[in-house]
């Protein structure tokens, strides 16, 4: 007991020092030595970015998406190009930079995918491909831990085309995501709900004026209902800003203009006030993008506009980390004109965290696309004993924090909230069998960082997670 209460403090106070110097990766499409793209990481702290691995092509080339850290504590994500067949691959990294491809499209099960992948409720991992499948228009795939891509949908135009974002899982289970073509009205997209098990349901098509083309993805909002953005569509065809409920009701909330912003490539992301906040393309003062916030009633606010100094032209999205900033990177601008990574308080200062390295591939400037992530360096090492599969979801988490528990047997589960200063907030005692899921009240939580102790008959571990 001593070593496991030791274990845990000492873990408490890693990830103290670890909130104060917040790590955020990304990856770059081209770079390393290969040119087929790298890993870096990023220090806000510091101020300093580092090369942390490349893709040499037989583990992937060309990532357009984000990575994600798994439940293992390894990275994970998708390369548009690579592999045997330079169809893309699923790989693996791990926090030392090691890439392992543990799974490649060969076009039937896909090709081309450009966004990311998620961690389900279950362990796999469900992403789309932007071409393949049987219609060549992509798929929405599940992919185990080991490798095995299963095909569960293919877009044949109908109910979509050519999806270039990733799907989320909602609270009631289900997969939500964008496709950027396709539809039975027009050429401008869909906004569709799917099962686990591949029943896709299209909730509505895009009709350019109520927008079109969304190149990013869906989040879910506090108040249940889907948010997101598409490049194109709305009163100035510029792109807008929509609200749509999981049953499909669709509504506009913001068309974009040259004054506001224009052609916003990726996702929006609910900050700790409830707003959203996003990035667009082009647009503002100097036409090289904003940054902006925005209530789930429409209201917009523009809280910065990239100048070329400070960056321009935002490809990817903007996330939220645990100190409560927004970050981001810029696809050019800043000292070598390779773009910067920034960080922008929910106030609207921007701050240049890091100059990204200018690189040149045919000529042209790389360009960064998808979203940092917040990387949690011991995550993964955490769990005292490991024999068993328990999974935390959502996160961020609003009201209610779940568990689901893989176990054979009955067992009693003690589930401990604790701050990040080791302040233990909320106990729960709980009895477990297998598949059962456990939820506990959160509501209580002001927004911000936490860790969920989960201890069982035979092993505890370690869980953090956000509150928003």
């Amino acid at each position: 007991m001593k070593k496991i209460t030791f274990f845990f403090l000492s873990f408490l106070f890693t990830c103290t020092l670890s909130n104060g110097q917040i790590q955020l990766w990304g990856m770059n499409t081209r770079g390393g030595a290969a040119s087929d793209g790298s890993i870096y990481k990023c220090t806000p702290k510091s101020n300093s970015s580092v090369a942390v691995t490349e893709f040499n092509g037989q583990n992937g080339a060309a990532p357009f998406g984000s990575l994600i850290q798994a439940n293992d504590g390894n990275l994970y994500g998708m390369t548009r190009d690579g592999g045997h067949t330079a169809n893309g691959s699923i790989f693996k990294c791990t926090i030392s930079g090691i890439i392992t491809a543990i799974a490649e499209f060969d076009g039937t099960n896909g090709a081309t995918p450009y966004g990311d992948i998620i961690q389900g409720n279950d362990g796999n991992f469900y992403g789309m491909t932007s071409f393949g499948g049987t219609y060549g228009y992509g798929v929405i795939f599940q992919c185990t831990p080991a490798g095995v891509i299963t095909p569960l949908v293919d877009f044949d135009g109908g109910n979509g085309m050519y999806p270039n974002g990733n799907l989320i899982q909602g609270k009631d289970g289900n997969l939500y995501g964008l496709a950027t073509y396709g539809g039975t009205i027009g050429d401008s997209g869909t906004i569709f709900k799917c099962t686990t098990s591949g029943i896709l349901t299209v909730l509505d098509t895009f009709k350019s004026y109520n927008g079109g083309n969304p190149n990013g993805s869906l989040i879910q909002a506090a108040d249940g209902n889907l948010y997101g953005m598409t490049m194109y569509g709305g009163s100035y065809d510029s792109g807008i800003i929509f609200k749509c409920t999981p049953e499909g009701i669709l509504t506009t909330l913001v068309s974009f203009n040259t004054a506001s912003g224009c052609f916003p490539y990726g996702s929006l992301v609910q900050g700790p006030d409830g707003n959203l906040y996003g990035m667009t393309e082009t647009g503002g003062s100097f036409n090289y993008g904003t940054i902006f916030k925005c209530t789930t009633s429409g209201t917009l606010s523009t809280l910065v506009t990239f100048n070329g100094t400070n960056g321009e032209n935002p490809l990817g999205s903007i996330m939220l980390a645990s100190d409560s900033n927004l970050y981001g990177f810029t696809s050019g601008g800043g000292s070598s004109g390779a773009g910067t990574i920034f960080q922008c308080t929910t106030a609207g200062s921007l701050t240049t965290v890091s100059n990204l390295i200018g690189y040149v591939y045919a000529c042209d400037p790389v360009r960064q696309y998808g979203t940092l992530t917040e990387i949690n360096p011991v995550l993964g090492i955490n769990n005292i004993v490991n024999n068993s599969n328990i999974n935390l979801y959502p996160d961020p988490a609003h009201d209610v924090l779940n568990l689901s528990f893989d176990m054979q047997a009955t067992s009693n589960t003690s589930v401990i909230i604790i701050d990040i200063s080791g302040k233990e907030l909320i106990t729960a005692n709980k009895t477990i069998s297998n598949g059962k899921n456990v939820s506990i009240d959160i509501s209580t939580l002001s927004e911000g960082m936490y860790f969920a102790k989960v201890a069982t008959d035979k092993n505890s571990q370690v869980f953090k997670f956000i509150k928003n």
